[in-house]
């Protein structure tokens, strides 16, 4: 399975492509879900029976997963990272059924799930991550959220646990819009697509935001894929050389102001 070829024809297909533009304001995730949609849909026409929406590829999975007469809380999804990196809290899992499948949630991992087997889904020998990360041209804006750093060093944990190499590949498509109009009709138009694989990026490229929740932040086009270990090694030296260094950065300077705290306190 060529994901990257795949992803690679979707984009140029979807290049200059015009969606009717939302309401409200385009700041954040707004002006992306059109695009999201469209990607998808493509996705879907490229590999039919192997391409899921995130919340999907669950509902479909655990309703296998039930047909063999065991409870949906005992269902596993792939190895233990990539099991950790899909699924929904232990509540929720418990509470689901075919009449009350999950649905959508923005802090999902991934937009589409694409299976190298649509039978097998998450134990197929490829399971890969796509999501979609938009940026309006039109103005400068900040780099959107693309995963969490706490999700990603759990993930790393079990990785390195395993000892094995992972199975699983996380990409993301970039896409520029601006929005404009047509026959007085206001819509948004993508200017240009990037792929980008997240284990090709140098894990000491990679900035994690503290004030918005420890997310990794970067805008697709602007980062290289010059990375060439394996991804269990991209994992270890995510550990290393961002998340740890991260940590230890931010833990030294709330120390700092808690020692100004305290000799505040000491002195009055």
């Amino acid at each position: 399975m060529n994901v990257p070829q795949l992803l690679q024809d979707i984009a140029t297909k979807l290049t200059h492509a015009e969606a009717p533009r939302p309401s409200g304001q385009l700041s954040g995730h707004a002006g992306g879900l059109v695009f999201e949609g469209l990607a998808h849909k493509e996705l879907v026409s490229h590999a039919p029976g192997r391409a899921f929406r995130h919340y999907e590829a669950l509902n479909a999975a655990l309703s296998d997963f039930v047909a063999t007469g065991k409870k949906p809380e005992s269902a596993t999804f792939g190895e233990p990272a990539l099991d950790y990196l899909v699924s929904r809290s232990k509540s929720a899992t418990e509470k689901w059924k075919p009449s009350n499948p999950f649905e959508e949630k923005q802090n999902d991992t991934a937009e589409s799930i694409l299976f190298s087997d649509g039978e097998l889904k998450f134990e197929s020998p490829e399971v890969t991550l796509i999501d979609i990360k938009s940026q309006n041209a039109s103005k400068p804006s900040q780099p959107p959220n693309i995963i969490s750093a706490n999700k990603l060093s759990q993930a790393a944990k079990l990785v390195l646990e395993s000892g094995a190499e992972p199975k699983f590949d996380i990409y993301y498509l970039g896409v520029r819009f601006f929005p404009t109009e047509r026959n007085g009709v206001k819509i948004l138009k993508a200017d240009e697509w990037c792929v980008v694989d997240l284990f090709k990026i140098a894990p000491t490229e990679l900035y994690i935001n503290w004030a918005a929740a420890l997310q990794i932040q970067f805008h697709p086009f602007d980062v290289k894929q010059n990375y060439q270990r394996s991804k269990r090694d991209w994992f270890r030296d995510f550990l290393e050389h961002c998340y740890s260094k991260s940590l230890a950065s931010r833990i030294a300077k709330q120390q700092k102001r808690l020692d100004e705290v305290l000799a505040i306190l000491h002195k009055y």
